[in-house]
This record gives C-alpha cells, structure tokens and sequence, in this order.
C-alpha cells in the first residue's frame, strides 16, 4: 500500500511534466515496460507471459521511502 499525491500547484505539476518528458526522451523506457509507456498497456504486458509455466511478481518494500534526493539527482546528472 502506497500513497499517491495529486500535485495542485500548476507550476510544480508543469515542472514535473517537462522533467518526465526530458527523461523520456533523453532515455527511452525498457522495450518490456508496460506501465506508463504509450501506445503499451496492462493487457499487452499481460500477453508476453500467458502460458508462461512461471510468473515471478514481486514488490520493493519501502521503495519511495529508500530512495534518496541525493540518488535521484545522481541518476537524473547521468542521462
């Protein structure tokens, strides 16, 4: 369980968008990322593993929590 915040304030929603694009286009997403990416969907990701005899799901506890603003700043320098 996570909570999600709606960002109300225009301008750090504009903020967050450019960001997200200048990220998208700086480095395009994993060809098997589904979640977010356009043109993809829950369903077509779903239909690369139907049949599969193992589906391995998992979660990383405490992700938003463990991630530092220092490591995301490193990762956004890097691309």
């Amino acid at each position: 369980y996570r909570v999600v915040y709606q960002v109300k304030d225009g301008k750090l929603r504009l903020a967050q968008k450019l960001l997200a694009v200048s990220v998208s286009a700086a480095r395009p997403g994993h060809p098997d990322a589904f979640g977010f990416a356009p043109g993809q969907s829950a369903v077509k990701g779903a239909r690369r593993h139907s049949g599969a005899r193992v589906l391995l799901r998992m979660d990383i506890a405490a992700f938003f929590e463990s991630t530092s603003a220092a490591a995301v700043q490193a990762a956004l320098e890097r691309l």
